[in-house]
């Protein structure tokens, strides 16, 4: 009856999650087609403690057992090594960053290299909604990289033809994304949902910026929202910039945030 959801199966992490369970829940997915959702290798503190209990890494673990395939979506993935990248890559798996969650934790820097050269798909995803705008997401999955590696331009692959890092990174977590959300098709085919975002031309963060630079422009110099308009399953939920119960919801929004603070 809510045509804009996905069913899907989510397991916590496996610091939260017994082996026998993960593989039970594993057989239960079979009745269904959606993703699978699993957090793993946050923190250095759960692989320390998967080792310990089993004397592999969370993701080695995995792959050991044989349960990932194309269903499965590794968020985080913070701490691996380059094994279990490969076998994560051979296994059609994805994974989902969460750069502004992580960040906010101290988690650690995933090996975006690492992940992008393998062909892995690559998704972004809000977590603890420290954040919730992608393009933010993507500007803190590049720039945390650049001071640790001590390089610009972490995600930009010239030599292969993809010299925008923000298309780059936008390009991949947009097909990984739809994977990740249980969507088989995205984009502007036939059969896919029909979201679409209409940026104002004449905003002032669009003015000037080439065609081809401008998802650059967008992700790592401007913080505004040039969004006119907004397209979701075919309908248009904003249209000029204004949503037609954006007083109704404000009230609710508020309300229910004044509510969560009185309980804390």
């Amino acid at each position: 009856g809510r045509p804009l959801l996905q069913r899907g199966l989510a397991l916590h992490s496996l610091r939260a999650s017994a082996s026998a369970s993960v593989h039970r829940l594993r057989q239960l997915a079979a009745a269904f087609a959606g993703p699978i959702h699993l957090h793993v290798a946050e923190q250095t503190s759960e692989v320390d403690d998967c080792l310990a209990a089993t004397g592999q890494r969370p993701i080695a673990w995995l792959a050991q057992q044989g349960l990932l395939d194309a269903r499965w979506q590794l968020v985080h993935a913070t701490h691996t090594e380059p094994a279990e990248i490969t076998a994560v890559a051979q296994s059609g798996a994805g994974v989902v960053v969460c750069p502004s969650t992580e960040a906010n934790l101290g988690d650690g820097l995933c090996d975006l290299p690492g992940w992008l050269a393998s062909g892995v798909p690559l998704a972004i995803g809000s977590d603890s909604q420290v954040g919730r705008c992608w393009r933010e997401e993507l500007r803190w999955l590049d720039y945390a990289q650049r001071p640790a590696l001590r390089r610009r331009n972490v995600a930009a692959a010239p030599a292969s033809g993809q010299p925008a890092t923000a298309q780059r990174l936008f390009s991949r977590a947009l097909q990984a994304g739809a994977a990740a959300c249980g969507e088989a098709t995205w984009g502007l085919v036939v059969g896919a949902r029909a979201d679409a975002l209409l940026a104002d031309p004449g905003d002032p963060t669009t003015l000037g910026i080439p065609p081809e630079r401008w998802l650059d422009a967008q992700v790592f110099s401007s913080p505004a929202r040039p969004w006119q308009a907004v397209m979701v399953a075919g309908r248009w939920v904003i249209q000029d910039h204004h949503h037609p119960q954006q007083g109704v919801i404000a009230d609710r929004f508020e309300a229910a945030m004044a509510a969560l603070w009185q309980a804390t």
